[in-house]
């Protein structure tokens, strides 16, 4: 068993991550460890012995089996790639270190307030990325990577304090709302479309969530993202678009010109079904990841789990997701811990519907999520009367009826 209290070293790993490559990194062969990498290998050695123990005493969470069935898959569609290399590579980053970034927050983060110090570093550690993108595009008035960090990379950073800090009531601190100013200038200055429209819809998705509706809504939105992906796939004439430069895409303009998001659409309509051609080739275990023609990614994650992993990769990633929200669903109507993690599970998977989960942070901060909410989950179940309203030293009184995020 894990004695010692691992919280300042789980919390500083998380913390690292929106900073992870300025900070440094070690390059071995085509892979490079990045510090948020070499934090999360450090933390899972740490785990082991818990592991081990939890592997011998039979209680391995469902959840845990799903992602390691899913490991599994990849590995033999990764040995199966035509380019067995650069599969290794994309899978390294889009699956192995997300999928141990989900082993260390469920096994060394124990208790109620060993997980609300994390989780505030997290958030504390983002809020100060938020000062970096903005300064940025103040003085360069058109959004840029910053620090190595794709925009929807920052975007995803950004959104899950954005969503936290309202549903938590963290607000109502003033530092926390000064923080939350800060946070909604850095997320405008990625010009996330679609982070900007799925937002809208978070308080629906919370309250749902809050209601014990988890599960229903996730069902619902993944088989209709997956609609939506064959019909626009099938028939990309539903978004004509007028030419424009391409110079206005990285500018306010891509947020306000109609014409920039119908373009934006038409091309990932192309991506989508060149994706589905290559799965429709290779039904059972895909190709393994690999780089499109068009786009590093597919830009959809119906897509990329499809032609990646075919229908056994599809169809674990859907089960573990599934899983989970069947495991938490009636404890996120007391706890609104996990229903803000679900809530921000479901806003990456919307935004993954048109920009991919596959690669940047999207697939480590969702694991990282998931981690943390079944972390919650195992202790509760065994002592549920020590959970805490307490975060941030602030006092959330419980309430008959669930509080609504506005992003």
């Amino acid at each position: 068993m894990i004695k010692k209290d691992l919280t300042g070293l789980v919390g500083l790993v998380v913390a690292i991550l929106p900073f992870s490559d300025a900070i440094g990194n070690i390059e071995i062969g085509i892979i490079t460890f990045y510090s948020f990498t070499l934090g999360i290998l450090l933390l899972n050695i740490i785990a082991i012995p818990k592991i081990f123990r939890t592997l011998l005493l039979g209680k391995v969470s469902p959840t845990d089996k799903w992602l390691l069935m899913l490991s599994l898959s990849y590995l033999i569609s990764t040995l199966s790639a035509n380019n067995v290399v650069e599969s290794g590579h994309l899978a390294f980053n889009a699956i192995f270190v997300p999928i141990l970034t989900y082993i260390a927050m469920h096994y060394l983060v124990r208790n109620e307030q060993e997980w609300q110090k994390v989780f505030v570093m997290f958030l504390i550690s983002i809020i100060l990325f938020s000062v970096v993108v903005t300064a940025e595009f103040i003085v360069v008035q058109k959004r840029v990577s910053v620090l190595n960090m794709q925009y929807i990379s920052a975007a995803t950073l950004f959104a899950v304090p954005l969503v936290s800090l309202i549903s938590l009531k963290l607000w109502r601190r003033w530092y926390w709302l000064v923080g939350y100013i800060l946070l909604l200038a850095g997320f405008f200055a990625t010009l996330s479309r679609m982070y900007m429209v799925v937002l809208l819809f978070t308080p629906f998705i919370y309250v749902g969530i809050r209601k014990g509706f988890s599960l229903h809504i996730l069902v619902i939105f993944l088989a209709s993202t997956l609609s939506l992906t064959l019909l626009l796939a099938s028939a990309p004439e539903l978004v004509k678009h007028e030419q424009y430069f391409k110079e206005e895409n990285n500018t306010i303009d891509r947020v306000i010109n109609i014409e920039n998001w119908k373009r934006s659409l038409f091309v990932r309509a192309s991506v989508f079904r060149e994706g589905l051609n290559i799965f429709a080739d290779h039904p059972l275990i895909g190709v393994g990841l690999r780089k499109g023609e068009l786009m590093i990614t597919q830009h959809n994650f119906n897509v990329e789990w499809l032609e990646y992993g075919g229908i056994l990769g599809y169809l674990l990633y859907a089960g573990a997701f599934i899983t989970l929200f069947r495991r938490a669903r009636v404890l996120a109507r007391s706890d609104r811990y996990i229903a803000t993690n679900l809530t921000l599970v479901i806003v990456i998977l919307a935004n993954s519907s048109t920009n991919g989960l596959m690669h940047g942070v999207m697939p480590i901060v969702i694991m990282l999520l998931m981690g943390l909410t079944e972390a919650r989950i195992a202790w509760q179940r065994v002592a549920p009367d020590k959970t805490s309203n307490k975060i941030g030293n602030l006092v959330m009184k419980p309430t008959s009826s669930p509080s609504v995020p506005i992003a």
